[in-house]
């Protein structure tokens, strides 16, 4: 039996901190793993900037909860989730998942966690697991399943690189190139002619 592991963010959704980057009007928050594929490194960035511009945990959540996913994307999820088992693996964090969920009908997601002092402050953050995506993958392998594994995204290679399927869905140019082995899909509608292969 195939399973299908989907990234969030750029796939599924908007990248979420770019849109509150738009709606803060904070340029600094735009960057994401496709600029600086260090997660560590950008999420202190993101940290600091928010400190400095004292937002709490609940601005944010205003905004993120009025995100959409993108369009098309609610019924191609819907499609895969009666067809496979469906996984998706995140970089985000609970903390928007619980305010955005509903919008894509709570699938599972297995994301990380903020860390939130008593005035709403995020003063750091919690990995699920180390390498969470390339975790996922393996242990849905574990468990007997093979796997389709979907991404936009650098910290989405070891994950591809994992499952039995890999692709890229609508990549930068630069990574295209730099990684010929995945698929490469720019609609949901390329993205199922290959799935539908995979249907037991």
């Amino acid at each position: 039996m195939w399973a299908v592991c989907l990234d969030l963010e750029s796939v599924l959704i908007p990248e979420i901190w770019q849109v509150l980057a738009k709606k803060l009007k904070i340029n600094e928050l735009k960057l994401t793993t496709r600029e600086i594929p260090d997660f560590d490194l950008l999420m202190k960035r993101r940290l600091d900037v928010l400190l400095t511009n004292n937002l709490k945990i609940q601005d944010l959540q205003k905004i993120v909860k009025k995100i959409k996913p993108l369009n098309g994307a609610l019924s191609f999820l819907n499609w895969v989730r009666e067809n496979f088992l469906t996984v998706i693996s995140s970089d985000t964090f609970f903390e928007f998942w619980k305010v955005l969920g509903k919008r894509l009908n709570y699938p599972v997601v297995f994301c990380n966690s903020f860390e939130i002092d008593k005035k709403g402050f995020i003063r750091g953050y919690k990995i699920r697991k180390k390498n969470g995506k390339l975790a996922t993958v393996k242990a849905l392998k574990f468990l007997g399943y093979k796997v389709i594994a979907i991404g936009d995204s650098y910290n989405d290679i070891a994950m591809l690189r994992a499952a039995d399927v890999g692709i890229l869905f609508k990549p930068p140019k630069k990574m295209k190139k730099e990684f010929p082995q995945f698929r490469s899909v720019s609609n949901y509608r390329e993205l199922r002619s290959i799935l539908e292969k995979y249907i037991s």
